[in-house]
C-alpha cells in the first residue's frame, strides 16, 4: 500500500470514529410546570414526557442525567427545579461530556451590556432588557 492510500485509510477511520458522536448525540429539554419566560420549550414539563424535544420536555433533571450520554446537550428553561439551587448551581452529579445550556445563557447573549464603558445608574436605564439613555427611557415611559 502506498503512502497516499495509507493516509486516506487513516482519515477514513478517523471519520468513521467521529461520526457516531455527531450523529447520535441527543438534545434534552427540561421545563418546570410553568411557561413563563421559557426560551427552549413550548409546553410545560411533565414526568411522563420523554424530554427529547421542545414539545415534550421533562420536569426532572435527574431523569435526563440518568439517560444522557457523552455529547448530549441539555436545554434548561426558565423555572424552579429541585436539582438546581436558586443561584443556578446544579446539585446532582452531571454526566461526563454532557453540555448544559441555561435559558439565562441565551437571554444574556442577546442583549449584552457594553463592557468598555464605565457607567453608573445615573448614566443609563434599562428598557426592554437593553441599556438606554435617560431621555429614551422617559420618552418610552411617557407613552404608556
Amino acid at each position: 500500500m502506498d503512502n497516499s492510500a495509507l493516509i486516506k485509510s487513516k482519515y477514513n477511520w478517523l471519520f468513521i470514529l467521529l461520526i457516531p458522536t455527531a450523529l447520535f448525540s441527543q438534545n434534552w429539554y427540561l421545563n418546570d410546570e410553568n411557561q413563563k419566560g421559557d426560551v427552549f420549550t413550548n409546553t410545560v414539563g411533565a414526568p411522563h414526557h420523554s424530554g427529547k424535544s421542545s414539545a415534550t420536555p421533562t420536569n426532572s433533571l435527574t431523569f435526563i442525567f440518568e439517560n444522557a450520554k457523552k455529547g448530549d446537550t441539555v436545554f434548561i428553561d426558565c423555572g424552579n427545579y429541585p436539582e438546581i439551587s436558586a443561584d443556578g448551581t446544579i446539585l446532582i452529579p452531571k454526566p461526563e461530556g454532557v453540555k448544559i445550556i441555561f435559558y439565562s445563557d441565551v437571554m444574556l447573549s442577546k442583549n449584552k451590556i457594553p463592557t468598555n464603558v464605565k457607567a453608573t445608574a445615573e448614566e443609563f436605564y434599562i428598557l426592554n432588557d437593553k441599556p438606554v439613555s435617560r431621555e429614551e427611557y422617559l420618552k418610552a415611559k411617557s407613552k404608556l
